[in-house]
């Protein structure tokens, strides 16, 4: 991978920002409906057309073929009512196949979907004028939360595509820039853009390839195989910069060969696109604890405990106060791990056979209050 130079970066910069203003210089108008697309196709067009398109490329029929689909929906599910709009938005959002395009009116949100996936094409956004002589634009009724959290409105095309009046392309360099920018600053994420179950299989096929490049870098962890497990999560994050899943695991893989630096640096990245992961908070007190810095380990198995009480970080807690010769500290967290039900002593036991062994490794003696501790 090419490091971009200061030259590239500001060019970079400027490209975003002419991105946004120009965007929203269009959204001040109220005049237009938004097509955000994470790869540059041949037309604006509904998932029927596409099935059709090489039997009927001007889609003079698509009508014909909506009209039969509609009438399919009313005989098998009748309590699905008789409004046309009603009908196509419950079929669209399900999965099916309809002659209507999903727009938002939100241009943060067409952005989003213009950034998010394929990130080695060019996306682009798509401006459709709200009054239009080829297509109609309804918003759905009743609508689902996805719906509602993406703005949505469906654009029913008569031929089965549109021509939108202005597209402006998204360069591949600044996809992930642009997918921070948005949840940094307007709470605009996967999270909360795919927030119902068939939004979450969306976004599984959208990002297939990431799960793949996952999965095989778990697998080789797991055989031990960590540098290459590196390799495979480093190819997940290029597919989907924000998978939290490959910073924690490629994190897990830098602590096992040692490298603690990367190691903190990946649970840091993980903790921007999830910042109450209670195991990515643990995992960064472990990594500090290996640097010999318990004092900032103690701080993340703090904030790790504020959002569960884990067993383990009970545990490392209270080692890393012994670490520290702080005694009446370690007394303490001792306490707080009984009160949560958090066995120390048999944890202790998994890594020393008895305090001797212990005193012996660390070159620590413990005082007599901290080993009847232990011993019990």
């Amino acid at each position: 991978m090419n490091t971009p130079t200061s030259e590239t970066v500001h060019i970079e910069v400027e490209a975003f920002l002419q991105i946004f203003g120009e965007l929203t210089r269009k959204a001040d108008t109220s005049s237009y409906v938004y097509r955000g697309e994470n790869a540059i196709f041949r037309k604006v067009s509904s998932s029927l057309y596409r099935r059709h398109e090489r039997i009927d490329e001007e889609g003079s029929a698509i009508e014909a073929i909506q009209e039969e689909i509609i009438r399919q929906a009313k005989a098998h599910a009748p309590d699905i009512g008789d409004a046309e709009e009603h009908i196509l938005a419950e079929l669209r959002h399900n999965g099916g196949e309809t002659n209507v395009i999903d727009f938002t009116n939100d241009f943060l949100i067409a952005l989003f979907f213009a950034c998010d996936g394929e990130p080695d094409e060019p996306g682009r956004v798509h401006l459709l004028p709200k009054i239009g002589s080829h297509y109609s634009i309804y918003e759905p009724l009743e609508p689902i939360h996805r719906v509602v959290a993406q703005k949505s409105v469906l654009v029913r095309p008569y031929r089965g595509f549109v021509h939108p009046e202005e597209t402006i392309t998204i360069d591949a360099i600044n996809k992930p820039a642009i997918l921070e920018y948005l949840r940094a600053h307007h709470g605009i994420s996967s999270e909360t853009v795919y927030n119902d179950l068939y939004g979450v299989i969306q976004h599984q096929a959208t990002h297939r390839a990431a799960y793949n490049a996952l999965y095989q870098g778990v697998a080789l962890a797991a055989q031990g195989n960590y540098r290459l497990a590196i390799q495979h999560y480093s190819d997940c994050i290029r597919l989907n910069p924000q998978m939290v899943s490959a910073y924690n695991n490629r994190g897990d893989a830098y602590f096992e060969l040692k490298d603690y630096n990367e190691a903190i640096s990946d649970y840091q990245r993980a903790l921007t696109f999830a910042a109450r992961n209670d195991a990515v908070y643990h995992n960064l007190g472990v990594a500090y604890a290996a640097q010999g810095n318990y004092r900032l380990a103690i701080q993340h198995y703090d904030l790790a405990l504020q959002l569960n009480h884990d067993d383990y970080t009970h545990y490392y807690r209270f080692e890393a106060w012994l670490f520290l010769k702080e005694w009446e500290a370690a007394k303490q967290a001792a306490t707080s791990a009984e009160v949560s039900w958090a066995d120390i002593v048999a944890l202790f036991r998994e890594y020393y056979e008895d305090v001797a062994d212990f005193e012996r490794r660390n070159d620590i003696q413990l005082p007599d209050n901290v080993r009847n501790h232990l011993e019990d």
